[in-house]
């Protein structure tokens, strides 16, 4: 099962000041992310006194899994059943639904890029895909023009037919939707939201397992490096490449204080 909400404080972390000079904070060429560690970030929470325990639950998310390694059906690539976007001159937000339940992430604002790939229920994709048939889509275009704005943020919610066409409702950010629209952006903008700071299942880091010279980042967006390890490998040291600092954490806390692996040192 998925868990949406993970405590961000614990026990076992503790911050030594190191003497000397800082480490250099350059990313040498040597280090590779390798594919199999995978490309998904979560992004930073907010702090954990401002946190809303209902904004990072949603009851249709329950054995929801990362999508690791080739998707395909039957030999072909899986077909498109709702497609989410928000398009403004320097972000990007979209939201992609396929059949047996892939759903592809992807957001993108100034140099930061996110991608996540993550498999739901299938009894939850059915959930969302009965929200706006393509007939509904089709009865909106058709009835109200939703474009005509100053803004040229824009955005659209396009649902697929069985026989692979489909119908598109197209809006400008600045305009008030109908009530219809409305109520489904802000359900798909919810499950953007809890799938970009999910730490359970789409964490690369769940399962990681640790070694010598790789780099983390960590929820300040900072750059460590794993240089130590003890209590018979369940302790990891690492230290910062940006300022002279060393932290001590558990080996199963790591995804509740890193989001992603930069690189790893090749064998």
């Amino acid at each position: 099962m998925m868990s949406i909400r993970h405590a961000i404080l614990g026990v076992g972390v503790f911050v030594l000041a190191v003497a000397g000079q800082p480490l250099a904070a350059q990313f040498d060429e040597e280090y590779l992310p390798p594919a199999e560690l995978g490309t998904a970030i979560s992004i930073p929470k907010p702090p954990e006194d401002q946190i809303d325990e209902t904004r990072y639950s949603s009851p249709e998310l329950p054995g929801t899994r990362a999508a690791i390694g080739s998707q395909l059906v039957d030999g072909r690539l899986p077909r498109p059943r709702l497609d989410y976007a928000i398009v403004t001159p320097k972000s990007l937000q979209r939201l992609t639904f396929f059949e047996r339940g892939l759903v592809v992430l992807h957001m993108k604002a100034g140099d930061a890029n996110l991608r996540k790939r993550m498999i739901l229920p299938e009894a939850a994709l059915e959930e969302y895909l009965r929200l706006m048939t393509p007939d509904d889509a089709a009865r909106i275009a058709r009835g109200e023009r939703l474009l005509t704005a100053l803004s040229n943020d824009r955005g659209f919610i396009r649902v697929y037919r069985e026989d692979g066409t489909h119908a598109q409702v197209e809006f400008s950010n600045s305009r008030v939707l109908p009530a219809t629209v409305q109520q489904f952006r802000s359900i798909l903008d919810d499950l953007v939201r809890i799938l970009a700071e999910d730490r359970g299942a789409t964490n690369p880091l769940v399962n990681y397992s640790p070694r010598l010279g790789d780099k983390l980042i960590s929820e300040d967006m900072k750059l460590w490096e794993v240089t130590a390890f003890a209590g018979d490998g369940t302790i990891v040291e690492l230290t910062g490449l940006q300022q002279p600092v060393r932290i001590f954490v558990s080996k199963d806390e790591i995804p509740s204080y890193f989001n992603a692996i930069l690189g790893r040192k090749p064998n």
